[in-house]
């Protein structure tokens, strides 16, 4: 026979096993892509597919950012050797940083059509 603490706990537990759960499960890929920029003080989200132009703030000054035709880019930046200006980023996974300056801009959400290349392998 059970007791009702017991009743209790095993709810407690199963409701808690029910959000966890919920919580941890990515999402059915459903989701629209946008743009992740974080700099040093904030993080922003801007829609892969609306075409814009970005100045964020970084350690060593203002990163410009452009966001066109489903990609994203460093268009400007204040460090020395420029990397961050050779990379751009158009599919879930994938980033771009400029390290002296603080900014990392990357791709979140799903993109339809969406293919696994040869890294994945």
């Amino acid at each position: 026979m059970h007791r009702a603490g017991d009743i209790i706990t095993l709810a407690v537990v199963l409701v808690m096993f029910v959000l966890i759960s919920i919580a941890v499960i990515p999402d059915s890929g459903d989701s629209q892509p946008m743009v992740s920029i974080r700099t040093p003080d904030a993080q922003y989200l801007y829609p892969l597919d609306q075409d814009r132009t970005v100045e964020v703030e970084g350690l060593e000054g203002i990163s410009i950012i452009m966001i066109q035709g489903g990609k994203a880019r460093f268009v400007e930046s204040p460090c020395e050797n420029k990397t961050c200006l050779q990379t751009e980023v158009s599919h879930s996974g994938q980033y771009a940083a400029c390290l002296p300056n603080g900014i990392m801009l990357s791709i979140t959400g799903s993109i339809e059509g969406g293919e696994i290349d040869e890294v994945a392998f």
